[in-house]
This record gives C-alpha cells, structure tokens and sequence, in this order.
C-alpha cells in the first residue's frame, strides 16, 4: 500500500517539472493562429500552473494596428468560447517594379564575338592552309582582345548603372516607402522585402550586407564620381569602336585570301550580319554616355549626397529592425485564462485614453486551461466497505464461548479530505484521507477511516470516486480466550476488547469546498 502511494506522488512531481510554455502564434495578416509547446504544434490551449503563457502577433503592421490585450482569471470555462479564424492571401513580392521607374543604360553584352572565338581557337599550322595564314592568328588575336575589352567596358556600365540608380532613389522623396508600409492587402514581411530590397539599390549592397554610418561617405564618394566614371568609360568605347571598324576590315580582307580554313567561311558571313547589331549597340552606349547631365539630377561631380543618404538611413535603421511582431505574456496563477486580443486601427486611436472608448476592428479571445495546480478539498458521500473478517460478536452457551457473525458489508456515510492534482483533461487524481460512521446499528461498528487513491471526474472537480483501504475498531477475545472454549462466569462478564480490523472501501462523494 505504501509503496503504491509513493509511486503516485513521484509521479505527480514528475509531471509538474515537464511543464512547458504555451506559445499563441496569431497571423494578423492571414487571420490564422496556431499553438505550440515544447516546440510542437498542440491543438489543445493546457499550460501548467505557473508556466507561462506567450501570445505571439507575427504579420502585424505596427505602421497601421496597434495591438491590445486583456487576461482575465476564472474558475470555470466559459460557455461555448470561440474564435474565428480566416484565410487572406498575400501578394507575390514582384510589385517593385512599378513603384521604381527608370530605365538602365544598355549593356553591350553580344554573343557574336564570343561565338566566333570558339570556332577559331583551333587553326591547325600544319594543315593544308594556303597564304598568309599568320593574318589569320592576328585576325583570331585581335578578336580575343575585343572581348576583353568588350567585358571590362561592360563592367564599368554596370557599375555606372549601380550608381545612377541609387542617385534616382536618393533624390526622390521617400513617399512610396511610407505608402508600401501601410498598405494592408500585403504581407508586412513582403512589405519589408520590397522595401529593403530599395534600400540595397540605394545603397549599392550586395547580397547578404549591411550599411552603417561608416559607409555613408564612402556612398557619397562613389555618387559624386559617377561624371569621371561615364567619361573613362566613354574612353575606352571610343577605342573599342576604332577597333571594330578594323577587325571589320580584316574580316573583308580574309574573305579574299585563299586560306585553306573551310569553318572560317561560315563564320566570316555570320560576322557580316552580326557586326551591324554590334556597332548599334555600340552606337547606343556611345550616345548613352555622351549624353549632358543635368547638375540638379544629382550626377553632377559638385554634387554632395551626405544628407540625401542619412535620411533615407535613418529610415534603413527603423525597418530593419521592425520585424512586424510584438509578443505579450504571463504567468498562470488561476485555473482559467480568458486572453483577449483587440486591434485598433492607429488612426482611430491616436492617444492611449481612446484605447477604452473606440471599438475594435477585430477581437480574438482564446481560453487556456491551467493544470498542475496542488488542491486540498473536502468533500461528503456514501461508502461502501467490506471486512477482511466478519465482524463477531461472542456469548456464551452452556459454558462454551460462541460467535455470532454480523455484516461484513456495511454502508457508511463518510467525509474525505483530498489532496489533489489536476493533469488537465476529466479525470483529476487524489489520495483521500477521511472518515464515517456506519448507516447500520451495531455494538461492533463505529467510527471507521479511509485511507486511498481517488479521482475527481469531470473539469469542475465536483465528483469524486475514491477507494483504498478502511480501518474500524471491532470486538475481539481477550485474556487468551477462543471462540469454543469452556469457561464458567457465573455472573461475570466475557472479557473481550475492541482492536481495529481492516477492509477495502469503495466510494462515491460529492465536493464540499475550494
């Protein structure tokens, strides 16, 4: 008995040390929510007493809600509480486009040239070539060093592109970055992807980086050189259009050499076409880097872009940080939690005060049962019990001592002080200590005590089912006497004395307190 008894407390302690937190997560966006514990989605809101209890916003705009939230404690669940839960699509992050015009300087990235080094990089010296094939290997030279130079001029395009764009951004007003945060038909972390993804155009940031305060004059130096960059790059793609017109030239020549290279005729008739849409484009980025600049567009070398470039880092600093969240939390003390969550349109409530008198937009009301709680309850019922031996009583009869068996079931009405722990779910296990008296009339029954395990069914803990073991005085021989032996009293009186006897119990109450 002991043993078991010893069991259930090393369990109950067991279980109170596992609890875990509950963790609310409600999508404001899409109107969703979900619950974890222990890292673990859950679909029942439990949470051990004196745990504590996260409610989580994610998708919340701080730039257009703000969130309030109410917990209130109770004793018994609240009838049919329930939550409404829907679904809103977001959008695809591919809006940027339309909130940032500007178009970009053409890049000078033609195959043509390229595909043409891959068929002329195997000219065989000791093949069946006629002529002067040495103009040949200076024709192949001559085009490999053309796409060098064809590659770094595309670089520094590139570059110059990087740079004009961020000027554009930083000289424009930072209206449609205020506009993106408030809008309410996308996701807020789709919001701060578009947003952020300005930001790195602005500020020239490659993949993965950041920009601080350091970096703000270095920024400023790379803006103001954008004038020096176009000329340098203007430079060399005069020398490269001098240079096309030669290998033009060449490619005219070699058509009337009798060079013995058969795949060299295929491709001097693609060059024929293809050089025509090559010097276009090198028309193109000559006359787009030729262009006048206006100083007041912001690419003049006088330029400075110092203030341009903190205002729109201050505003860097608030979102990258704003992880469109916010988290409320507290401890479990009572045995229900009613956690209301209310949100507000900013506009409608411009100072705290209005918080109490402007209706919510959307209230969302969770209810969390508590469990783990330690109880010590009383309660009164009817119990059933049974001797392990009958009960006697003992006369005597011509000399001889003889029983007289009495019930060995007795019903008695019995009171119960119970210690309790609640898991949470219906059935909430006790140890029942109490006591009663029996229903029936007897010189051999009295005052009886319990001793065992018992259960409280159902979430209000009203009623219990307890049983275990009962303990009860009952008539005994003393003085060495047996039932049958011979004794001669006379006028005397039997001797015998009252001794507890055991038995099992079965019963049924009804709480009385707590």
């Amino acid at each position: 008995m002991y043993f078991n008894i010893l069991l259930i407390i090393c369990f109950l302690f067991a279980n109170s040390i596992v609890g875990q937190d509950l963790h609310i997560y409600h999508n404001v966006h899409s109107d969703s929510t979900w619950y974890i514990k222990n890292g673990k989605p859950v679909h029942d809101l439990k949470v051990r007493k004196g745990k504590n209890v996260y409610f989580h916003l994610v998708e919340y705009n701080n730039y257009i809600y703000k969130a309030s939230f109410d917990v209130k404690s109770q004793a018994t669940p609240s009838a049919d509480l329930k939550t409404s839960i829907g679904k809103i699509s977001g959008l695809m992050p591919n809006l940027l486009n339309s909130f940032i015009p500007g178009g970009n300087i053409p890049f000078m990235e033609v195959p043509v040239i390229g595909k043409l080094l891959g068929i002329l990089s195997n000219p065989n010296p000791d093949g069946t070539a006629r002529g002067q094939l040495e103009e040949v290997i200076d024709f192949k030279q001559n085009v490999e060093n053309s796409q060098q130079e064809i590659e770094a001029i595309n670089e520094m395009v590139r570059d110059i592109n990087k740079r004009e764009k961020a000027v554009r951004i930083l000289s424009g007003n930072m209206d449609f970055i205020n506009t993106m945060s408030k809008t309410s038909f996308i996701e807020p972390s789709s919001i701060k992807e578009l947003i952020m993804s300005v930001f790195d155009d602005a500020f020239m940031l490659d993949t993965g980086q950041s920009f601080q305060v350091k970096d703000i004059e270095d920024l400023n130096d790379k803006l103001t050189t954008i004038p020096q960059l176009r000329n340098r790059a203007k430079e060399r793609l005069d020398i490269f259009g001098t240079n096309l017109v030669k290998i033009e030239k060449k490619a005219v020549e070699l058509k009337t050499v009798d060079h013995g290279i058969d795949d060299l005729y295929p491709i001097l008739i693609k060059l024929k076409s293809d050089l025509p849409l090559l010097k276009s484009m090198v028309e193109m980025m000559d006359l787009s880097l030729s262009e006048k600049r206006n100083p007041d567009d912001g690419t003049s070398s006088h330029a400075d872009y110092s203030f341009l470039i903190q205002n729109y880092f201050i505003k860097y600093l608030e979102l990258s940080k704003n992880d469109f969240a916010y988290s409320h939390h507290i401890k479990t003390d009572s045995k229900m939690l009613i956690y209301t969550l209310k949100l507000f349109t900013k506009d409608s409530v411009e100072t705290p005060e209005k918080l109490t008198s402007v209706a919510p937009f959307k209230t969302l009301s969770l209810e969390i049962e508590t469990y783990g709680d330690i109880r010590f309850l009383s309660s009164v019922g009817l119990s059933g019990c049974r001797y392990d031996n009958t009960p006697q009583y003992f006369i005597v009869k011509n000399n001889v001592i003889t029983a007289v068996d009495e019930d060995r079931y007795v019903p008695i009405m019995s009171s119960f002080f119970n210690f309790s722990y609640s898991f949470g779910s219906v059935l909430t296990p006790a140890i029942s200590f109490g006591m009663g008296l029996p229903l029936n009339t007897s010189e051999n029954t009295g005052l009886t005590l319990f001793l065992g395990p018992g259960i409280y069914i159902g979430r209000t803990q009203n009623l219990m089912i307890n049983g275990g073991y009962m303990f009860s005085k009952i008539t005994q021989l003393s003085n060495g006497l047996r039932v049958g032996d011979n004794v001669s009293l006379g006028d005397g009186i039997l001797p015998v004395e009252k001794k507890f006897g055991k038995g099992l119990f079965l019963g049924l109450s009804y709480k009385i307190g707590g």
